[in-house]
C-alpha cells in the first residue's frame, strides 16, 4: 500500500499545462513521483511526457540516463531518485575556491548532456515564436547560433543527480521538438544557478556565462526568451509560485516577509495597459557588486508601458548611485523616473512607507533594459520618523530636504 508523502497542484499555468505532482511510500519504503494531468486539457501535456521520455533515451547512452516514465490512467509514474545533485557539487566547489574543478564539471555537464543532442541550424518557427515569442535575433546571430530539435531547456543543475558515475536526468517536461539554440539550455542552468543563491551571484563578476560562450548579446536574448517562455506556460500570466516552483529559480514565491529576508531582492511589476497586478510581477536579485552596491538589471517587455520597481517591503531608505536605461540599440539613456521618498538626507532617500516604489513610464516603448546601481537599510516606522525630524531640522541640510509626502519625480542619473 502506498502512502502520500508529498502533493503540488501547479494550478497557476494556463489549463493545457496544470499538473497534480504526488510523491508516494510503500511498505518497503520505496517512493515515487507521480504526475497527474487535473483536466482533460492537461492531458495531452502529460502524454508528451512520456512521448519525451521515449525520445530522449533514444538519445542518451552509456552513462547518462533520463529517468524512468511509465504511463498510468491520467499520468505518468517517474522513478523517485535519490542522491547528490551537480548543483551541490558545484556549490562544494565553487564556495570552497575550486573554481577549476567547477569549470570542469560544467564541461562535462555540457558533453554529457548538450553536445550528445541532435543539432539542426537555427530558424524561428512560427512554434518557437508561441512559445518563446517574436524575438528580434540578428542574422549574424542566427547564423552562429548551433541548435537541436530535442531541447530540455529545464536540464539544470539540479536536475541532473549523480550516482556511481551516473548522471540521471530528472525532470524534462519541457522538452520541445522545434529549432533552439543549445547555447539556450546552458544558458537557463547557468542562470538558475547563479540566481537561486546570494553566495553565488558573485561568480556573475568573473564572466562564467561568457567562459561558456554566451556573449552579452546572447544572455540579452535569451532572457527575452525565458521571460516570454514563462508567460506561454502560465497562460499569459506572468505568475511567481510558476517561476519558481517550476521554471526559474532566479525568482521566487511572494510572500508578507519575503523581501525582508533577501537582500538585493526587489519586486517587479509589469504594466501592459491593464495596470499593477501580482499576477503581471515577479521577484528578481540584484547582484552585489565590488563596489558593495547592489546592481539591478530588469528586462523590458516589448508591451510595457510603466515598469514599478518595489525595492522593500518596510520602512527604509536608499542611496541610488545610478539610474539608467538601455535603448533597443544598446545605447545607454537616461530615464526619469517618480520615487515615493519622503524626504532627502544627504545622499539618502527616506521612505517613510513600507511601499517604497520607483516607477518608469516606457509610453513610446524605447527602453530595453533598466538599470539601478544601488544600496538599501530597512527601517521601522518610529526609527524613520525620527529620521525625518532629524532631517528637518537640520539647517545644513536645508537644500536636501524635501518633504512633500507622495510621489515626486526624481533624475535618474544620480551621482
Amino acid at each position: 500500500m502506498e502512502e502520500v508523502i508529498y502533493s503540488k497542484y501547479s494550478m497557476d499555468r494556463a489549463k493545457a499545462f496544470a499538473t497534480k505532482t504526488v510523491i508516494t511510500k510503500d511498505d518497503n519504503l520505496v517512493k515515487a513521483v507521480y504526475k497527474y494531468a487535473v483536466s482533460d486539457a492537461s492531458r495531452a501535456h502529460i502524454n508528451r511526457i512520456f512521448d519525451i521520455y521515449i525520445k530522449l533515451t533514444s538519445i542518451y547512452k552509456e552513462n547518462v540516463k533520463v529517468n524512468k516514465g511509465i504511463l498510468i490512467e491520467n499520468g505518468i509514474k517517474l522513478e523517485y531518485l535519490e542522491g547528490i545533485s551537480l548543483e551541490e557539487i558545484l556549490d562544494k566547489a565553487f564556495l570552497s575556491g575550486e573554481n577549476n574543478a567547477a569549470v570542469e564539471l560544467i564541461k562535462q555537464y555540457i558533453d554529457k548532456i548538450i553536445n550528445v543532442l541532435p543539432k539542426i541550424k537555427f530558424d524561428i518557427t512560427d512554434e518557437f515564436k508561441k512559445v518563446f515569442g517574436d524575438i528580434s535575433f540578428d542574422e549574424k546571430v542566427i547564423n552562429t547560433l548551433e541548435a537541436t530539435n530535442v531541447a530540455n531547456i529545464d536540464a539544470i543543475f539540479s536536475n541532473v543527480i549523480i550516482n556511481n558515475d551516473i548522471w540521471n536526468i530528472l525532470d524534462y517536461e519541457w522538452t520541445f521538438e522545434f529549432p533552439i539554440p543549445l547555447n539556450f539550455i546552458l544558458f537557463r542552468a547557468l542562470n538558475v544557478y547563479l540566481y537561486s543563491s546570494d553566495r553565488r551571484r558573485r561568480l556573475w563578476n568573473e564572466g562564467i556565462m561568457e567562459k561558456f560562450g554566451i556573449d552579452k548579446n546572447q544572455q540579452e536574448l535569451f532572457a527575452q526568451m525565458d521571460f516570454n517562455f514563462h508567460k506561454y506556460v502560465n497562460g499569459d500570466r506572468y505568475s511567481l509560485s510558476m517561476s519558481c516552483d517550476d521554471i526559474d529559480k532566479q525568482k521566487f514565491i511572494v510572500d508578507e516577509n519575503s523581501l525582508n529576508k533577501k537582500e538585493g531582492m526587489v519586486q517587479v511589476f509589469i504594466d501592459s495597459g491593464k495596470g499593477y497586478s501580482e499576477d503581471n510581477s515577479y521577484l528578481q536579485n540584484s547582484i552585489l557588486d565590488e563596489e558593495e552596491l547592489f546592481f539591478l538589471e530588469i528586462l523590458v517587455p516589448d508591451n510595457a508601458l510603466n515598469i514599478r520597481i518595489d525595492p522593500a517591503d518596510t520602512y527604509c531608505m536608499a542611496y541610488i548611485k545610478e539610474f539608467y536605461g538601455i535603448d533597443k540599440n544598446n545605447n545607454k539613456m537616461s530615464i526619469d523616473y517618480n520615487n515615493n521618498y519622503n524626504a532627502i538626507c544627504q545622499d539618502m532617500f527616506v521612505y517613510n512607507t513600507d511601499d517604497p516604489q520607483w516607477i518608469i513610464s516606457n509610453n513610446n516603448k524605447t527602453i530595453k533594459k533598466i538599470c539601478v546601481k544601488y544600496s538599501l537599510s530597512r527601517s521601522n516606522k518610529q526609527m524613520t520618523e525620527k529620521l525625518l525630524e532629524g532631517c528637518s531640522s537640520d539647517n545644513k541640510l536645508g537644500d536636501k530636504i524635501k518633504n512633500k509626502v507622495g510621489i515626486i519625480k526624481a533624475k535618474a542619473s544620480r551621482k
